[in-house]
């Protein structure tokens, strides 16, 4: 559970997914071929940190992060039509 109070489930095979606990609604992060998306849809591990910074730790596809700002972005967040977000890569 992050500070805002959505609910992060970590799947394997599913991706990411944020449950709005207000709404009920949720919004999946998956790996998209080609590139785009996270780096893996199987999540062994999840963190959110004292900076507000999901960390995940992924089968075969290292580390990804996702930053809050107004809307979650990251290394590799899939867009959803609900949740717009630009991609910020975490490279070099």
């Amino acid at each position: 559970e992050d500070s805002e109070g959505s609910l992060w489930i970590a799947t394997n095979g599913g991706g990411l997914s944020r449950m709005d606990r207000d709404t009920g609604t949720f919004v999946t992060f998956r790996h998209q071929p080609g590139g785009g998306g996270i780096a893996s849809n199987v999540i062994r591990k999840l963190l959110v940190d004292d900076d507000v910074t999901l960390w995940l730790g992924t089968l075969g596809g290292g580390i990804d992060r996702l930053i809050r700002l107004r809307r979650w972005s990251g290394t590799h967040p899939t867009q959803t039509p609900t949740e717009p977000t630009k991609p910020s890569p975490l490279h070099g």
